[in-house]
């Protein structure tokens, strides 16, 4: 399984499924070295407009602000025009390079 290094050294890897409230893609990193969750850089914000299929997904941004550039850089996403909002947040929509990502159902 590939394998990325964070900026504080970290290497994890990346998984996706999704939620379980409306099937939108959630897109979360293990940690490689003891395979604990790490963090889920996406964000469930109910906006149907912009979640029409399974490669797009809010960011979240505000939990883990090196989220969007870790995902520019690795070539795992790239940022959309449209935002989303929930309470005083803002969150860049991504469409996600979905073969990049391994789903989790292969390693739950």
């Amino acid at each position: 399984m590939k394998t990325y290094k964070l900026e504080d050294g970290t290497e994890v890897y990346v998984l996706r499924s999704t939620y379980t409230s409306n099937g939108s893609l959630a897109v979360m990193l293990y940690d490689a070295e003891d395979n604990e969750p790490y963090a889920v850089i996406t964000t469930n914000i109910d906006d149907s407009d912009n979640l029409h299929n399974k490669f797009f997904a809010f960011v979240d941004t505000n939990n883990c602000p090196w989220a969007k550039e870790f995902l520019i850089r690795n070539c795992l996403g790239v940022p959309m025009p449209q935002k989303g909002h929930s309470g005083f947040c803002t969150y860049p929509l991504f469409l996600f390079a979905i073969d990049e990502i391994e789903p989790l159902e292969h390693y739950a």
